[in-house]
């Protein structure tokens, strides 16, 4: 349901860009999320696809605040929780995502999760002129990583290239230690190719939709990176990258990459890689697990005698 209904000023424009925003449960970013995007300078219309994923602290209400305020830049859809997908047993926001792509109407799509936030007035408008000029299909960039204890500048590229230039990426380029050179909510691409996700029938198994996403867009022409930070993720929340990384998330992580090597053959080695250093994560945890058990064990009986010797000490 779209919140105010259609005939708001932003329905009646043709936006260049759509910027869709997944929010759940994040009543304390959410705010700083909508500013950033709504500061940004463009001389083309964008809209701001927001999904509220039926939140119960109080997320929604402050989507409507600002749906009410921005009738001209604003479509807020209202999700229900009996909507939402479950992969690998855990429910996900993918019904939500998915349905944000469908709604986008520009002619390209910029990714923004509710509790991330950017920081440069000026991203959507220089990736969007990148991918323009080059003939791209999407373009990444650094961003920097918030935990509740740092702050941190991702580089991909390990400061490689010193100034903004473009990079065209391939499987080459990206090696085969890792699938993704760039976080979500840095992503600008070309709606017809980012909608692919939608109609892909990998798009409800694999919890991931980041190497997804990727894949697909890498198969239809090139894939640009831009040496600027644009962005600012937060891993304190309930996304994937905060979910403890146990044995049965290796274990499940490793069956998606055999699942995206089916599909993406172009990438095989590399996926054949990570799903191997997957498994290899998930023995690994389980010894470690083994180990504190162990010592753990070993601790209580060293405590345990401690103690006894000290009430045999006082008698």
């Amino acid at each position: 349901m779209e919140y105010l209904g259609t005939d708001k000023p932003v329905n009646k424009i043709q936006p260049v860009v759509s910027v869709c925003i997944q929010t759940y449960q994040h009543a304390a970013f959410i705010a700083e999320c909508l500013d950033s995007v709504l500061m940004q300078e463009t001389d083309f219309p964008y809209e701001i696809i927001v999904g509220e994923d039926d939140s119960k602290d109080g997320t929604r209400e402050i989507c409507k605040e600002y749906a009410e305020k921005y009738p001209d830049k604003i479509r807020l859809f209202l999700r229900d929780e009996k909507d939402k997908i479950f992969i690998n047993g855990r429910k996900t926001g993918r019904f939500n995502f998915i349905e944000n792509l469908k709604a986008a109407r520009g002619e390209f799509i910029a990714l923004c999760d509710g509790d991330d936030y950017w920081i440069d007035e000026s991203k959507l408008r220089q990736q969007q002129e990148l991918i323009v000029s080059n003939k791209l299909v999407a373009c990444y960039s650094n961003h920097y990583i918030k935990t509740t204890a740092s702050l941190s500048l991702n580089n991909p590229f390990n400061n490689q290239y010193k100034e903004h230039k473009l990079i065209e990426l391939s499987p080459k380029t990206v090696g085969s230690s890792r699938l993704l050179i760039g976080q979500l909510s840095t992503l600008v691409a070309k709606s017809i190719f980012i909608k692919e996700f939608i109609g892909n029938s990998l798009a409800k198994e694999i919890w991931a939709a980041d190497g997804l996403l990727f894949l697909l867009l890498s198969s239809y022409g090139r894939v640009g990176y831009l040496n600027a930070a644009f962005s600012l993720y937060r891993i304190e929340g309930q996304g994937v990258t905060s979910i403890a990384k146990t044995k049965l998330f290796y274990i499940n992580r490793s069956r998606e990459y055999d699942l995206l090597r089916q599909g993406f053959p172009k990438y095989k080695s590399s996926l054949r890689y990570l799903s191997n250093s997957c498994l290899y994560n998930s023995e690994k945890t389980e010894k470690s697990s083994l180990c504190r058990r162990v010592k753990l064990f070993f601790n209580f009986l060293l405590y345990g005698y401690f103690n006894l010797a000290l009430k045999l000490a006082r008698f």
